[in-house]
């Protein structure tokens, strides 16, 4: 049996399942085919579910086959857990529609009778006539003899459509006919036909569908997929979001992002992250084609709303030059403490503790620190960390340590040691005057729970550490510059190392 007749049949024994099933089309049942015959015989018409099919036939007379034939599907919703219908599984915007309709008639005319043969399955096929003598043996020569005539005409095959879904889908383009007479013999007219009808899907994979709605996480890979039952797509042209969407996040002797291109969109199945938590549309076109012909393009889009945790920055914490510098994380009206993480890349990722997006699992907040330093002495610029002006390069120091710089009353001033925190660099001269002007932009990162560690950002702060000396302890402290909600990957091309 032809695969769209056997679906349409198929049709008729599907049952709602305990478990998780998807939504489908349900055929109707098909009508609209006439078949009629004169003088000696008869004719049939069978209808089914998204079927018909009708023979007529006789001898000494004439049979013909027509009509539109029409079938109506109704979107059946899929099925949750215990047999309930999916409220929130909606029909789709698109199907594909596959027709087969397989038209054929003959006849045979004797003794010089009229005969004739006529077939359009309606699909826009070609249709093979033939016209054939009938012969009968004689025992002299030419040794066969003309008695009659036979017709033939067959018409079989197959078309896909694309259409507008919805609720219900009528199909009524397939307009069939045929047509067998004869004088003096036997004609027959046969036709079947068969249909189906299947929702067009973009699938968003690594997002998740509550209640309607698709949720997707920042950072976490998704990939777009889209399914036409039947066809062969091509040329795919997708679009994620712009510049909200990423490739990879490189995060360790460098901090890179890169972005997804023109030819990483142009694929079957493309992969990405979001960075921003909001609403994003995701949509693909490609090239629909059956039996090696196009049948023009499909078009889908789905919206997306990214997850991103929201956890309130606290800022600094002014203090005096002996005194920690404080970041913290308020999460769920609690103060988290900073540690590092065990193994990360030297000078990367210190730990805020877990955070949760409201439809996925906990994912973590890290924290990624750049710096920009330069050193005075007795008003020589004797070094600049970041030789490019505004260029700030990872902080390769835990910055929250319990010890500040110790004062040492024997040179009038504080030394800046190896092993003190954000003040990178100890001076190795002796000098009259010292400045120190270090400026630190404080990332907090997300690391989605997934395996893809493609980290975004949530928020960056701004501060300065900046001090000058001629004798006696400087009085600066730490001060807070701009903050707020980020959503660019920090970046950097070194790792600063006091």
């Amino acid at each position: 049996m032809n695969r769209a007749i056997a679906l349409a049949f198929t049709g008729l024994l599907l049952f709602a399942p305990s478990k998780l099933l998807a939504g489908y089309y349900v055929a109707g049942m098909t009508s609209g085919l006439t078949m009629s015959v004169s003088g000696g015989g008869g004719y049939s018409v069978t209808p089914g579910h998204g079927a018909i099919s009708g023979g007529a036939g006789g001898g000494g007379g004439s049979a013909s086959a027509s009509g539109l034939i029409s079938t109506t599907f109704t979107w059946q919703r899929g099925t949750i857990y215990g047999g309930e219908l999916d409220p929130d599984d909606n029909p789709p915007d698109t199907v594909v529609v596959i027709e087969t309709c397989n038209a054929s008639a003959g006849a045979s005319a004797y003794g010089g009778a009229s005969g004739s043969s006529a077939a359009n399955n309606g699909l826009g096929t070609t249709t093979v006539n033939l016209t054939t003598p009938i012969y009968q043996p004689v025992p002299f020569p030419p040794f066969q003899i003309q008695i009659g005539t036979n017709y033939s005409s067959v018409c079989n095959g197959s078309k896909a459509t694309i259409k507008p879904g919805g609720d219900t889908v009528t199909v009524n383009q397939c307009s069939v006919s045929g047509s067998a007479s004869s004088g003096s013999g036997p004609f027959n007219v046969g036709v079947t036909y068969g249909v189906s009808c299947d929702a067009v899907n973009l699938f968003v994979n690594g997002t998740v569908k509550d209640h309607g709605t698709q949720y997707g996480e920042v950072g976490r890979l998704d990939s777009g997929t889209l399914s036409a039952p039947g066809v062969i797509l091509s040329q795919w042209q997708w679009n994620v979001g712009g510049s909200d969407a990423f490739k990879t996040y490189r995060h360790d002797t460098i901090g890179l992002v890169t972005y997804l291109t023109s030819a990483d969109l142009a694929v079957e199945s493309p992969s990405w992250h979001w960075k921003k938590g909001k609403a994003e549309t995701v949509s693909v076109t490609a090239n629909a084609s059956y039996n090696g012909v196009s049948i023009g393009s499909i078009y889908q889009s789905k919206t997306v709303n990214v997850e991103a945790p929201t956890p309130v920055w606290s800022g600094i914490t002014p203090s005096g030059l002996s005194n920690e510098v404080h970041y913290g994380l308020v999460s769920n009206g609690n103060p988290t403490c900073l540690s590092p993480i065990t193994g990360s890349p030297v000078g990367m990722y210190y730990s805020f503790g877990g955070t949760k997006c409201p439809h996925f699992p906990d994912g973590t907040l890290f924290c990624a620190q750049l710096v920009n330093a330069y050193w005075y002495f007795d008003g020589i610029l004797i070094d600049q960390w970041s030789t490019t002006s505004g260029r700030y390069d990872l902080d390769s120091s835990y910055p929250y340590n319990n010890s500040g710089p110790t004062y040492d009353p024997a040179v009038y001033r504080y030394p800046i040691r190896e092993d003190d925190q954000d003040t990178p660099g100890y001076w190795k001269i002796q000098v009259g005057a010292v400045q120190v002007l270090t400026n630190f932009q404080t990332n907090l990162m997300y690391r989605s729970s997934d395996t893809s560690e493609q980290d975004i950002a949530l928020y960056s702060q701004s501060w300065d550490w900046n001090g000058s000396s001629t004798s006696s302890p400087p009085p600066a402290s730490p001060t807070a510059g701009g903050g707020g909600a980020l959503s660019s990957h920090p970046t950097w091309t070194n790792i600063f190392v006091p």
